[in-house]
């Protein structure tokens, strides 16, 4: 979709970030873009919440806000403990035979993130094993901000609901799509299982066209950068039997709105300083629709070995 048909709408979502001391706050309000299935994913939003009385999970990734020794360390812990788990039980093709270094090449990650998308959801195997693979995945997509040396100040946060709810794009929607990054701007978490096609394209792996969406979200703050490899992208489009002309290929993320509040930060500097001051607040305390409250409950959302393996292999 071209940026100029983005309108924004009357809407608007704000956040309220917490953290240990009680009445610390770090409050974030968006304007929503005026499209038919941001009508669709504020109905689903609200019914997480709503019905649900619990949001969920926040998750920070990008160079700015991870520490690599510290990815690098966590995915040979879960390695270790999937071979571990593995030989005992005699699944030998389970067996991952990788180890993580600082700057690894990203087609060993992609190897890695096959392991997920197939074990994960394998019901042969023990439900805290399959759950060592989710959290594996985390760490994957953490890493990859680091791969082959890459050097950026981009940062999507995830802000995904305990239980999601799901609906399928319309065939309209599928124009909604956009390969183009703003700073400041919140769009439609994946949530599917595989690698979107922008995504796939950029990190040469296998492409899986977002079909659905969730209630989940991206809180993106990456460098403004109109995608311009349409040549190269219509080729190897081709050669995934998917074609550029396609709204279906969904070559991007759908943009849901634009952050107001508070105003965006115009140097790299500014943004930096914005993002580590973020990282201080890592709760949902409550959001709002339209000025209608929600308190939430919340949950942990500091993914490291010692909170997360809590169900022993």
């Amino acid at each position: 979709m071209e940026r100029s048909e983005y309108k924004l709408g009357e809407k608007s979502l704000t956040i309220h970030f917490g953290n240990q001391n009680p009445g610390d706050e770090f409050i974030l309000t968006y304007q929503l873009y005026d499209h038919s299935l941001n009508e669709r994913w504020w109905a689903l939003l609200e019914l997480s919440m709503f019905d649900q009385g619990v949001f969920g999970t926040i998750g920070f990734m990008g160079q700015i806000l991870d520490d690599e020794e510290l990815i690098v360390t966590t995915l040979n812990y879960y390695i270790l403990k999937i071979n571990s788990f593995v030989k005992k039980h005699n699944y030998p093709e389970l067996i991952i035979e990788h180890t993580i270094e600082k700057g690894v090449a990203q087609n060993i990650l992609n190897e890695l993130h096959r392991y997920f998308e197939i074990y994960s959801i394998d019901e042969r195997l023990e439900k805290p094993l399959r759950n060592t693979f989710k959290f594996l995945n985390i760490f994957i997509h953490k890493m990859e901000n680091f791969s082959d040396g890459k050097k950026n100040n981009c940062v999507i946060i995830d802000v995904s609901p305990v239980e999601l709810q799901f609906l399928p794009i319309l065939t309209d929607e599928f124009k909604l799509i956009s390969p183009d990054w703003h700073w400041g701007e919140l769009c439609l978490n994946y949530s599917q299982l595989g690698v979107p096609t922008l995504q796939a394209f950029l990190n040469n792996s296998k492409p899986r066209p977002q079909s659905y969406f969730s209630s989940a979200m991206y809180l993106t703050f990456v460098d403004d950068s109109p995608f311009e490899r349409y040549d190269e992208l219509s080729k190897w489009l081709i050669t995934k039997n998917l074609s550029l002309n396609d709204p279906k290929s969904a070559i991007g993320y759908i943009l849901l709105g634009k952050l107001m509040t508070p105003t965006i930060p115009v140097t790299d500097d500014e943004r930096i300083s914005f993002l580590l001051n973020f990282k201080k607040y890592n709760t949902i305390k409550k959001i709002d629709f339209n000025g209608k409250s929600s308190q939430l409950k919340i949950l942990p959302v500091q993914f490291v070995p010692a909170q997360v393996d809590n169900e022993r292999l």
